[in-house]
């Protein structure tokens, strides 16, 4: 990235569609941001005495989870002496909006495996279609009522697939693409394999295991990265956790916020406020991040035109305080402020910039809460969620219209772009 010397130039670098901090930041990211974090992981990885452990990690979107795997993967020696790394961003593998479930996880675990190995690959699809054969009997044969879906129906495994398709079906080279391309074959495939999903992890294990024979003197290491970010069933971090803890390989794996509640959870999040649920004052570590975010900010620009973004109280100050912590919201703000600073030309971005750039997220964001507006407030006022609002707390946590912290007593907070909003409203 070349350094901003212009209000043109801090627009360009400040694209808040990145997936990663660029490497520009990668001192703030080691020396500020969550390099501590992730060399305890790398240490409790080696001292592990499971060689399939799974370890989560936690944050809003936009908090840098993406950043710091990153970071991990090319930088930590332990990491790079000891694993291949096989890291895939969920948004990039599951491209469709029904819920994914854990034969979905499953499934693109393997087809991530045989990438560039067709070897691998033959091996792959043909146990595939062998237990896709064996489950489809079995369906057939089938007269015991079980339950088949989250709403725990119970009818026949036979009466409830399509026995003629999955008969005609055959997974091939193309998986991936039919997969993803068609609805059927994922309803299909999901209801067949989640009674005989034992089964599809014992395969998904050999699938590892012959991967690993062919690994020289390195282990594999798992990066599974924006699974949070996707439309996914509550059973894949619930009721099947077990089953994705058992997938033998070691691995790291990003999960929702409202699922960081047990097992190996690094939480990745920054905070400019106190703790409102606790009477701890921690105003050094407050300091310390709106250093963070100042570093990440100028990190961007020439230090000879640091001055086109003033480090004042109505600019960089506010844009921070704006922000929540949550570097994407940062990155869109400056962008939009220094759009409007272009627009108008003017010398340097402004407050009024600044309060332009706030005013159109909260256009944007406004739409998608108009239906939430008594639970915002709830949080806003109370800080914790009500606890008969679990979809609304779901949503709300997914889209960043609230925020959550994690110093002390977990709380939360309405996004502060959306706060002043919220209040109005009445």
């Amino acid at each position: 990235m070349k350094l901003a010397t212009s209000i043109k130039e801090i627009k360009k670098n400040f694209r808040h569609n990145e997936k990663s901090l660029p490497a520009e930041d990668e001192n703030v990211y080691e020396d500020s941001l969550f390099g501590e974090q992730m060399r305890k992981l790398s240490q409790n990885i080696e001292d592990s005495d499971i060689n399939y452990d799974t370890f989560y990690i936690t944050g809003q979107s936009g908090n840098g989870k993406s950043t710091a795997l990153n970071h991990l993967k090319n930088t930590d020696k332990y990491i790079q002496d000891n694993f291949e790394v096989k890291y895939f961003m969920a948004s990039d593998v599951f491209d469709y909006s029904d819920k994914i479930t854990i034969v979905d996880v499953l499934l693109m675990i393997g087809l991530e495996l045989i990438q560039n190995n067709p070897e691998l690959e033959k091996v792959y699809l043909e146990k595939l279609n062998n237990l896709k054969d064996i489950a489809t009997k079995k369906a057939e044969k089938s007269s015991i009522s079980v339950s088949i879906d989250e709403s725990n129906t119970r009818k026949s495994l036979g009466a409830s697939v399509d026995i003629g398709f999955l008969e005609y079906f055959k997974f091939n080279s193309s998986i991936k693409k039919d997969w993803n391309d068609s609805e059927q074959t994922r309803n299909e495939i999901r209801k067949l394999f989640k009674l005989n999903r034992k089964e599809l992890l014992d395969l998904i294990n050999d699938i590892i295991k012959e991967h690993n024979s062919n690994i020289d003197n390195k282990k594999l290491l798992l990066i599974i990265d924006d699974l949070e970010k996707k439309n996914v069933s509550d059973e894949v971090f619930t009721m099947h956790k077990e089953l994705l803890e058992n997938i033998k390989v070691m691995k790291i794996i990003t999960i929702p916020v409202n699922y960081a509640i047990s097992g190996k959870v690094y939480k990745l999040n920054l905070r400019i406020k106190e703790n409102p649920l606790t009477s701890n004052e921690d105003k050094e570590t407050i300091n310390k991040n709106k250093k963070i975010f100042k570093k990440i900010i100028y990190n961007r620009i020439d230090e000879k035109y640091h001055h086109l973004l003033p480090d004042s109280d109505d600019v960089v100050e506010k844009l921070i305080e704006y922000s929540g912590c949550n570097i994407r919201q940062l990155l869109r703000l400056v962008n939009e402020a220094s759009s409007n600073a272009r627009f108008n030309e003017s010398p340097e971005i402004s407050k009024l910039d600044v309060d332009y750039a706030v005013q159109d997220m909260v256009n944007t964001l406004s739409i998608g809460v108009v239906d939430r507006i008594s639970f915002l407030k709830y949080i806003d006022e109370k800080h914790t969620p009500q606890e008969d609002k679990k979809d609304k707390f779901q949503e709300s946590i997914k889209d960043n219209s609230i925020f959550a912290y994690f110093n002390g007593t977990p709380w939360y907070e309405v996004n502060p772009i959306l706060k002043d909003y919220i209040k109005n409203i009445k």
